[in-house]
């Protein structure tokens, strides 16, 4: 072979041999390049002990890995942080940069090299990590621990009792959810009432706790009725959350005998049982505090109608800033079937930026995602939320094979769409010194369950020294809530500004005392409805809703059952004009109905004579709540012990079920009329209800 041939071989073999050990040099290894990122970003969770299912801690331990690492950190599923880069930075970001993700990226690609074991960084101590985190003030544990049984999927709820002798002012909670991987999430809730006492005494399933959902008790919605007694919220824990510490100057009170409930949702995947021990740590504010922590943001909840295979059902809702208030994070909450969501900032200048944005919503993950920096919404900034679900058989989430239709709901099967912000108010002004959110009256007359002593008599503005509680999209008081009928209730509402699309998984009955709200339906008919106009809403009509400016109503929700088949084909203006039928009964009365539920729930205009009564018979009571809007005219209104009230026009009152009050008319009394809740026939009356105002 000619000496130039060998020569030109040579040549390229060394270009070769140098290629190849450039790219041996360039490419990462465990030790020097991904261990470090590791055992910053992934070991807290994957680790000996960790919840995660597996360690990567070691070489050996990560390496079979190789292919599932590439597919979550490629599509960003890991680490657990699912907002998109956007207009706003968090402090709880353990996002990978886009550097560390090509490193590991590289690394497998590579053929995963382990690297020299004398450049192995050192295993961080993750338990004196957590060691060193600081202690909180105080620690309150619930004395029992409870057994999570396989397959379970439950709410369950537990007192922790405040023996403090003092006001506490509260500026970070430690949710001590460990040691149980059963947790998927929970809540915090105050408790002024003494109502979750209550509910834990009556609770007959011989397990500690209480029922902690619309299905608690007999049927009660224990929550709803904590809220109702003048209970708030302390924030909630889920998986990928820590400890939450507000920023300096803020806080909530926790005023002197106020309890506090603990709500865990138990998801006990595995085919062994798991114990937990519910307790909760609070860090006290150790300077003045000059704003409160209060949560609210939109929420499309009751708009909730997922038709199986819709792989994209979208839902809108809006809040409204009523004052200016800081953001200091925010949180998207959904079921299994929740895919994406998005929280705009709308500001009033014109200005619009994204809080917010999840595009892959996942429900093992419902992180609080906590500002850097508090951000100022001034007062009218709308904060728009867009969401959707996906009910398709090829969804993640999917648990039904076919899908089936899907609405609100407590349980994990059921589904929710909350936008919720982490909101700091300052105290003074139009703000009170206690936070709405721990609202603040200890009236007993309004807990839930108590006896029926006469007639409920609405306020357009709540009960004296409780007033309307925040609640999203707006604020309100319920005064009546079914003790049988989960969600069948009755209120005053005021309502943040909204444009809407919303589709009811119940009958809603409006009467607007202030304010304009305007409906149109899908074929296109719209109206109009202002102070003194009614309006009922049936369930499953798919309906158009805006309201420019606040508007105040009365409200009253029935016809739940959603197997039944729908009232009306859209909704219905009740007619208050003076136009019932002439007296058809010995007691003077005429009824026009102007709505029928199937669950027999009416709306009607009735005219009683003067020297008429009602009801039919006094003595027995009513078998149906019955909600009464006064028209024109007035009447005594004779409790079981003769003791006797008055309503006049303008009134708004309810008489619960089963308690026997007489109506008397002195002048020709005429009102709009809503009967629902329906008595069993072995039902006793258990309702919330405040006493005879004389």
């Amino acid at each position: 072979m000619p000496r130039s041939i060998l020569v030109a071989i040579a040549i390229v073999v060394a270009i070769a041999q140098s290629a190849v050990s450039a790219t041996a040099a360039s490419t990462p290894t465990f030790t020097s390049d991904v261990a470090p990122i590791f055992f910053d970003r992934c070991g807290e969770c994957h680790r000996d002990g960790g919840m995660a299912p597996m360690p990567l801690t070691s070489y050996d331990a990560a390496r079979p890995w190789a292919k599932a690492i590439r597919r979550e950190v490629a599509s960003r599923r890991m680490p657990p942080f699912h907002a998109a880069p956007g207009d706003f930075r968090f402090s709880n970001d353990i996002s990978l940069s886009d550097a560390e993700i090509a490193t590991v990226l590289a690394w497998i690609d590579g053929g995963a090299p382990p690297g020299d074991a004398a450049v192995m960084p050192p295993l961080p101590d993750y338990a004196a990590r957590a060691a060193a985190k600081p202690a909180a003030d105080l620690v309150w544990e619930y004395p029992q621990s409870f057994t999570i049984a396989p397959g379970a999927d439950l709410q369950r709820a537990f007192v922790v009792r405040n023996t403090t002798d003092h006001d506490l002012w509260i500026a970070g909670v430690d949710y001590m959810p460990e040691p149980s991987p059963s947790v998927h999430h929970m809540f915090a809730f105050t408790d002024p009432s003494g109502l979750g006492r209550k509910f834990e005494a009556e609770a007959k399933d011989g397990e500690p706790g209480f029922l902690g959902s619309v299905d608690g008790g007999a049927g009660t919605d224990t929550m709803m009725a904590i809220f109702q007694a003048g209970g708030g919220g302390l924030g909630g824990w889920a998986l990928g959350a820590g400890v939450v510490h507000y920023p300096a100057g803020t806080g909530q009170l926790l005023p002197r005998g106020t309890d506090v409930v603990l709500q865990y949702h138990y998801w006990n995947g595995s085919e062994k049982a798991q114990v937990h021990q519910p307790k909760i740590g609070l860090y006290l504010a150790k300077g003045p505090v000059e704003k409160i922590v209060e949560f609210g943001g939109p929420a499309a909840d009751d708009h909730l109608d997922i038709r199986a295979g819709d792989a994209e059902s979208v839902h809108r809702a809006d809040w409204t800033a009523n004052e200016d208030v800081e953001v200091i994070g925010a949180m998207p909450h959904m079921h299994f079937l929740g895919k994406s969501m998005r929280l705009t900032l709308h500001y009033p200048d014109g200005v619009s930026k994204t809080l917010l944005d999840v595009p892959r919503f996942d429900f093992a993950w419902q992180t609080v995602y906590r500002l850097e920096q508090p951000l100022l919404l001034p007062k009218g900034t709308r904060v728009e939320m867009v969401a959707a679900h996906d009910n398709s058989a090829g969804h993640q989430g999917q648990r039904y094979t076919p899908p089936k239709n899907t609405r609100f709901g407590e349980r994990s099967d059921d589904e929710m769409c909350d936008g919720i912000l982490f909101l700091a108010r300052r105290r003074g002004g139009s703000v009170a010194d206690t936070p709405r959110i721990l609202g603040g009256s200890r009236e007993r007359d309004y807990r839930a369950g108590a006896a029926m002593e006469a007639l409920i008599r609405y306020g357009p503005g709540g009960p004296p020294g409780v007033g309307l509680r925040e609640q999203r999209p707006g604020r309100g008081h319920t005064y009546y809530q079914s003790a049988e009928r989960p969600r069948v209730s009755s209120g005053v509402f005021q309502v943040d500004p909204m444009d809407v699309d919303m589709t009811l998984g119940f009958s809603e009955f409006i009467y607007l005392l202030e304010g304009e709200l305007t409906l149109r339906d899908a074929t296109g008919r719209e109206e109009t409805f202002r102070p003194g106009d009614a309006v009922v809403l049936p369930r499953g009509v798919p309906i158009h809703w805006r309201n420019g400016a606040p508007l105040r109503e009365v409200f009253a929700v029935f016809d739940t059952d959603a197997d039944d088949a729908i009232a009306a084909e859209t909704f219905v203006r009740v007619a208050t004009a003076a136009n019932a039928p002439a007296a058809s009964s010995d007691r003077g009365e005429g009824e026009r109905v102007d709505f029928r539920a199937p669950d027999g729930s009416t709306v009607a205009v009735r005219e009683l004579a003067a020297g008429g009564h009602a009801p039919d018979n006094p003595a027995e009571g009513l078998t149906q709540a019955e909600l009464s809007i006064v028209l024109d005219g007035w009447a005594a209104v004779i409790d079981q012990d003769g003791r006797q009230g008055r309503i006049d026009m303008g009134d708004v009152v309810l008489l619960p079920p089963a308690t026997p009050i007489a109506i008397r008319p002195g002048a020709a009394l005429r009102r709009i009329v809503v009967t629902f809740d329906r008595l069993a026939s072995d039902s006793a009356p258990a309702v919330s209800a405040a006493k005879l105002e004389r």
